[in-house]
């Protein structure tokens, strides 16, 4: 077990340098990971392993499967590939350890993603504010009109992927 959490942890690492950097997991570090995770697990308890390793798999896809399915916007943020992501840490977790990950990084998620909520609320009405003393100052110059972006960046899923990911090799399964 000790090759299979050094290898996911390297994945992992790579994983969150990419989704930080360029907001991008690439296929190839998915299709790597899986077969690395299906071929660790093979060696160490054959078909077995395999069968460990897709139902890990399973787990982390089919989580988010449903969730989707439950409640659409509950998605918001999320993209496939961090959806395959999760999927193929199950290739090394199996599915026990996978769910508890899962659910760990959906709850950071979620915690981070209230915070985010909080704190870009009160920075969009901060700017509204200001936007309309600066537009009612420029109309009243007709000098034309100021525009504000309001888009808001969300945060790399993987950190909390990673930190429940973490969690759960370091101390075990809390379900």
């Amino acid at each position: 077990m000790k090759l299979i959490s050094i290898m996911l942890t390297l994945f992992i690492v790579i994983g969150v340098v990419l989704d930080i950097f360029y907001r991008r997991i690439p296929n190839w570090l998915i299709l790597l990971m899986m077969l690395t995770g299906i071929g660790l697990c093979f060696y160490n308890t054959g078909i077995d392993g395999v069968v460990f390793s897709l139902l890990g798999l399973g787990t982390g896809i089919g989580m988010f499967v449903v969730l989707f399915l439950l409640y659409p916007p509950s998605m918001n943020g999320i993209g496939g590939a961090d959806v395959k992501f999760c999927g193929v840490i199950g290739t090394f977790l199996g599915w026990r350890l996978t769910l508890n990950a899962v659910l760990i990084s959906m709850v950071i998620g979620g915690i981070v993603s209230l915070i985010l909520a909080i704190v870009n609320r009160r920075k969009t009405k901060s700017l509204e504010n200001i936007k309309n003393d600066l537009v009612s100052m420029i109309l009243t110059l007709r000098l034309g009109e100021m525009t504000v972006d309001k888009k808001q960046k969300g945060f790399p899923y993987l950190i909390p992927v990673a930190i429940g990911t973490g969690l759960v090799i370091l101390f075990g399964p809390i379900i």
